[in-house]
């Protein structure tokens, strides 16, 4: 019986077309039989190969991990999907109102500028055809007491959410707002201020997780569930799950921006040295 490296048959097995060409010979289907036809030359050379992979092969796996753990050791917090996937399931408990007319509209935004930071998300009818897409169906504004949803169903913002939205003195929260907010100006103009990204408040604390789910399960110590996320947003009258999905996420940007704001100012207080987090 002929020895030869495990490698090689791989390598005979795979090109052998490329081996036939090469030598002229018919190669048996046998991959041992196969070694044993091949030129001691072209052995060799396979043999050399075959050592050169595995070593490049050795070092560029262990530069992969070298560079993976350099990269987590920069973040204070870095929570695996495992990790995130751990966390218990919350949702918010608190009462949510829908403004489903223009009165209702006037009476959610006078008494939403009383308040000091709002929690703010969007939601949109998804897409699963290439090429289509649609405009936000629903705002979503969380207060320290009670959430308001204000759906859209003829894509324009009505007169006091635009005031709202353009107040500068009442901070609106959450996470890939820019994006939010350019589909909202698409739809229908306005001057928006007082906007401020968690994800900016994350970085100047090196947390890895910057999403709304990550962020929750790293600073709040639970997770939040994703599952009306693709739902259909511009329906007359939401679900109740669509209604606590959408509470929940403005609720959990206001959570997290507090938290956040905490932990900054205390970091501030032991070093005086972090990165300043200004208005989106």
């Amino acid at each position: 019986m002929i020895a030869f490296p495990r490698q090689i048959v791989s390598l005979v097995s795979q090109f052998a077309v490329t081996v036939h060409a090469v030598v002229r010979v018919d190669l048996p289907q046998n991959p041992a039989a196969a070694w044993a036809r091949l030129p001691a030359h072209l052995q060799c050379a396979l043999n050399e190969a075959v050592f050169s992979i595995t070593i490049m092969t050795t070092q560029n796996t262990e530069k992969r991990q070298k560079a993976k753990q350099e990269d987590e050791s920069e973040f204070s917090i870095a929570l695996s999907r495992d990790d995130i996937n751990a966390m218990p399931i919350d949702r918010y408990h608190g009462p949510v109102t829908v403004a489903r007319d223009d009165a209702d509209v006037r009476r959610a935004c006078q008494t939403l500028t009383r308040e000091r930071i709002l929690g703010f998300d969007t939601e949109t009818r998804p897409s699963f055809k290439k090429g289509v897409s649609y405009q936000p169906s629903l705002i979503q504004l969380a207060g320290a007491h009670r959430v308001y949803l204000f759906p859209l169903p003829d894509h324009t913002l009505p007169a006091p959410l635009k005031k709202l939205l353009g107040r500068a003195d009442i901070i609106k929260t959450g996470v890939a707002m820019d994006y939010d907010l350019k589909q909202l100006r698409a739809m229908d103009e306005f001057e928006p201020n007082g906007f401020i990204g968690l994800e900016p408040m994350a970085k100047a604390l090196r947390i890895k997780n910057q999403g709304l789910r990550g962020l929750a399960a790293a600073l709040l110590g639970f997770r939040i569930s994703k599952r009306a996320q693709c739902s259909n947003w511009s329906r007359a009258d939401l679900t109740e799950a669509q209604i606590t999905y959408a509470a929940t996420d403005a609720w959990v940007s206001r959570m997290l921006y507090l938290e956040l704001n905490r932990r900054l100012e205390e970091a501030e207080r032991k070093n005086g040295q972090l990165e300043t987090v200004s208005d989106a």
